[in-house]
């Protein structure tokens, strides 16, 4: 049987580890049913095969902090979502795995954040030895650091605005891109992933973390 902790609210556990960190929350949609597992493996078995599961395998030396939550429910009634999201901390570094199947409504959505600014996108290889194929990943820093005029507001950036890929490690940053199974007969379905990490965490250890993404199963 697997163990399990019980349902929360990711909205609460998300939301109290980006204050107390400073990273983006990660705020979920209207959904009917949120739980909490031990492992990754444990939640494939919530999610079952309607896309596939990544289970990273590389986390910087980062400890899976809080277990997995996984979100299953039904945003309206005509649409479906699924989420799995993970977070890993130590001491003031974060990353935030968060993983959406295709086909559903975005479980858990990155909040806005006017500081991201794109630094590139780059190819990566990607799945088991035996059978590697290449995906497509883009990179923001949080590098954009203005304070709010008057008003409240905050500026557009600046035409010729530009940030560096060391600015992830210097103010943190997010890394998208979308996971597919090598092959249909693996297991169906494709699956979004966000990877949200603080300052101290590089542009190569965001690249490291998606290498290591490993599919898991039914």
């Amino acid at each position: 049987m697997h163990s399990r902790r019980g349902v929360i609210s990711a909205l609460v556990s998300a939301l109290i580890a980006s204050a107390l960190l400073g990273v983006a929350a990660i705020a979920p949609a209207s959904a009917e049913t949120t739980t909490v597992v031990d492992t990754w493996e444990d939640a494939q078995q919530l999610t079952g095969s309607a896309g596939s599961l990544w289970k990273p395998t590389f986390t910087a030396g980062l400890p899976i902090t809080g277990g997995v939550t996984v979100m299953d429910g039904k945003p309206s009634p005509s649409t479906r979502s699924m989420g799995v999201q993970a977070n890993y901390i130590q001491g003031t570094r974060t990353i935030t795995i968060q993983e959406n199947y295709k086909g559903t409504s975005a479980a858990f959505d990155p909040e806005p954040n006017i500081a991201s600014m794109p630094v590139g996108t780059t190819r990566i290889r990607v799945g088991s030895p035996d059978m590697r194929y290449t995906v497509k990943a883009s990179i923001n820093a949080n590098c954009y650091i203005k304070e709010p005029g008057p008003d409240g507001s905050v500026p557009a950036p600046p035409a010729g605005f530009r940030c560096s890929r060391a600015d992830v490690a210097k103010y943190g940053g997010s890394l998208s891109v979308t996971m597919r199974p090598a092959s249909t007969m693996t297991a169906p379905g494709t699956t979004f992933v966000n990877i949200t990490v603080s300052k101290g965490v590089t542009y190569k250890q965001l690249i490291r973390i998606v290498q290591g993404l490993v599919q898991i199963g039914p």
